[in-house]
């Protein structure tokens, strides 16, 4: 079940990602000492957290859990390991704890050291981030947690746009109160750089309907589906921008085509 778990977590929190590198003169032994303090610091939060949290779900939850982290702690093979933090992480999204899931991805990240399973820590993070059972104390951990992840993803896969989207996206929906438009800015950046990703002109978009701006809305998914004609999410939203500015029949046949896309 740990493996299934898994796969739904990774469909269920896929979130719909510009590092700055400067010149440092501090020696590569302060690097490792500063995040292992990090590390140690985010590890405890989130442990306590798991106290806090655990003892308030159903006793057959909490038993299963307990059953779980038990198997992990008795493991002695690094894949088992990984396989018992992956169910750990589905059992606590199960919960609708993406805190508490978000830290065990990340375990499954610094064990598994791959882009993919950094970003699936991201994703899970950020799941908080709309979630009106997290508390401001959470919500603050999930975002810091959220970004480091996409930020190390990008550095183990540089060419990768979406990691790049996901960063530029958690700045979008948690703008900084000194910075309201980074994460818009991040991501017209990553238009010019990438002119060809239907994701970035999907998202552009996406955000150009919220804000009412529905022609430069319009410009941008079109291009997206030019690009990939089977993203579906670009049709239906598309359908949606072209129902708002009186365009019944491009509405209608947007419309269609989100339908019979699968």
């Amino acid at each position: 079940m740990g493996k299934a778990q898994w796969i739904l977590l990774s469909m269920g929190i896929a979130v719909a990602a510009f590092i700055y590198f400067g010149m440092d003169t501090r020696p590569p032994e302060a690097y490792e000492r500063q995040e292992s303090r990090s590390l140690n610091i985010q590890r405890t939060s989130a442990v306590n957290l798991v106290r806090e949290k655990l003892p308030t779900l159903p006793q057959e939850d909490q038993a299963r859990i307990r059953g779980i982290y038990s198997a992990y702690e008795n493991s002695l093979n690094p894949s088992d390991s990984i396989a018992y933090l992956k169910e750990l992480s589905g059992a606590w999204y199960e919960q609708k704890e993406p805190v508490v899931a978000g830290h065990y991805a990340e375990l499954v990240a610094s064990m598994d050291s791959s882009a993919d399973a950094w970003s699936m820590a991201g994703t899970t993070y950020a799941l908080a981030f709309h979630m009106e059972k997290v508390s401001e104390k959470e919500l603050l951990f999930a975002v810091d947690q959220s970004r480091a992840a996409f930020e190390k993803a990008i550095t183990l896969d540089a060419e990768n746009v979406n990691h790049r989207i996901n960063l530029a996206l958690t700045y979008v929906e948690q703008p900084p109160q000194n910075n309201p438009m980074k994460g818009i800015q991040m991501l017209l950046s990553l238009n010019e750089k990438y002119p060809e990703s239907a994701t970035v002109l999907y998202q552009l978009g996406r955000l150009g309907m919220q804000t009412g701006q529905y022609e430069k809305a319009i410009k941008r998914l079109e291009k997206a589906i030019a690009i990939e004609p089977m993203k579906i999410k670009a049709h239906c939203l598309l359908a949606d921008a072209y129902a708002a500015t009186n365009q019944s029949e491009k509405a209608k046949l947007s419309q269609q085509k989100c339908k019979s896309i699968k």
